[in-house]
């Protein structure tokens, strides 16, 4: 599953860094504020979950949009290109659970 998931977004083997690919299914699951997905991911430290939103970031999993009001912050969103394969991904992973 997570293999084909990989091979389909096509940013590389994912998985092998921490954290990488619960924070695509806590996007894919639409928590899109910080705060919202660290609370989703609860053992995630706020400085891993920067890292790893950084690097998706710069990698063109993930985008990230600047809301001004009512104080600045950010939200988070699948790129379309990794739409489809993080939600085959969750549907695989709710078929076993």
């Amino acid at each position: 599953m997570l293999q084909a998931a990989e091979l389909e977004l096509g940013y590389g083997r994912l998985s092998a860094k921490a954290w990488n690919m619960p924070v695509l299914l806590a996007l894919h699951y639409k928590h899109e504020h910080f705060q919202d997905i660290r609370q989703a991911l609860q053992q995630v430290t706020p400085s891993m979950l920067s890292a790893r939103l950084g690097n998706l970031h710069e990698l063109g999993a993930v985008d990230k949009q600047l809301i001004a009001q009512p104080r600045p912050s950010f939200l988070y969103h699948l790129q379309q290109p990794a739409k489809r394969p993080i939600h085959r991904l969750a549907d695989n992973l709710d078929s076993i659970v």
